[in-house]
């Protein structure tokens, strides 16, 4: 019994020792002086929502030998706080005469892109192709982007990896190895908004 006394009274004299005075606070608001109009911000996207044309040229495989590739693609950018997601269509081919050409398409691609003032970065993923004179592929496309924003135009650079591919024998099975995937694809662009 004394024990919890003195248990009770150390813990009531240790929680007022350390209690602090509450503050006093004055009413400082007259009653008539509420203010008579509400200030409603509205906030907008900081980037705003465009469609495009772009020109580019690419490289079918940045690794192991250069061939450019000239190519044509079409987008729309969704302008969201700071940022955009860029939903896209993409064909480059080195010969439109020649059938056996190397080329690369990207069908639909969607990649979102963070703006650090006018320069912007981001990561996409896409349903793409490539075929050149070793390879046949036809799979998921993961990319990268770095550019520059302009007021009605646009530079980038992507790099693309594919990376997740059906076999163009058998189109339900996957790829068994990392290895017979072809190498990162290297693309610079110039594009025009409207």
């Amino acid at each position: 019994m004394n024990k919890k006394l003195a248990i009770a009274l150390f813990s009531l004299a240790t929680t007022l020792g350390f209690a602090q005075d509450a503050p006093t606070v004055q009413n400082t608001v007259q009653p008539n002086a509420l203010p008579l109009e509400i200030k409603i911000e509205k906030k907008s996207p900081i980037r705003k929502s465009y469609g495009y044309v772009r020109m580019g040229i690419s490289d079918s495989d940045a690794i192991h030998e250069v061939q450019t590739l000239p190519g044509l693609g079409a987008g729309y950018r969704l302008g969201v706080s700071n940022a955009v997601v860029d939903f896209s269509a993409n064909y480059t081919r080195q010969s439109l005469t020649d059938n056996h050409s190397p080329y690369f398409y990207t069908a639909p691609k969607v990649a979102y892109l963070r703006y650090a003032k006018e320069f912007y970065y981001g990561a996409g993923l896409a349903w793409g192709g490539l075929k050149n004179e070793k390879t046949n592929f036809m799979g998921l496309v993961p990319n990268l982007s770095v550019g520059y924003q302009m007021p009605s135009s646009f530079v980038q650079l992507d790099v693309s990896q594919p990376a997740v591919a059906l076999n163009p024998n058998s189109p339900k099975t996957l790829y068994a190895s990392v290895s017979n995937l072809p190498g990162p694809l290297v693309e610079a662009s110039f594009g025009v908004g409207f």
